[in-house]
């Protein structure tokens, strides 16, 4: 669930951590995943927002930790507040080890359409403009 922030023009996926606490049942069972905001805060054109969802079993033993950071483009006027897990990772200054470049075809949007992604931004150069891309976007 996105913060109630004015402005916000798209959401986009921005990262993900995932730590096992312990193995899963290998019996199985019901889990709960129990979520909360962590923070949110101003980062270029809009705004970082992370939160936490653990997944534990009835008796709240967690299994699982996992920190998700999204990016709201366009979200304003609104004061940093929470923690950040996130790190900024300095981009080395030198040549990469090694580059693997892949063209796609022009209608792989539309395939990801077929299981079930019906984001604009994927697809409607409309919508990409309103939200600040120059075309519509493939997932990284």
């Amino acid at each position: 669930k996105k913060p109630p922030l004015k402005g916000i023009k798209v959401g986009l996926d921005g990262e993900r951590y995932l730590e096992m606490v312990k193995p899963l049942p290998k019996k199985g069972g019901d889990v709960i995943l129990k979520e909360r905001l962590l923070g949110v805060f101003k980062k270029g054109t809009g705004a970082s927002v992370e939160q936490e969802t653990l997944v534990t079993d009835k008796n709240g033993d967690v299994y699982c930790r996992i920190v998700s950071g999204q990016f709201l483009v366009g979200a304003e006027n609104f004061k940093d507040s929470g923690v950040s897990f996130s790190k900024k990772i300095t981009v080395p200054s030198r040549a990469p080890d090694a580059i693997e470049e892949y063209k796609t075809t022009i209608n792989q949007a539309v395939l990801y359409r077929l299981s079930g992604d019906y984001n604009p931004l994927h697809i409607d150069p409309k919508f990409a403009k309103s939200s600040g891309s120059k075309e519509p976007i493939l997932h990284g």
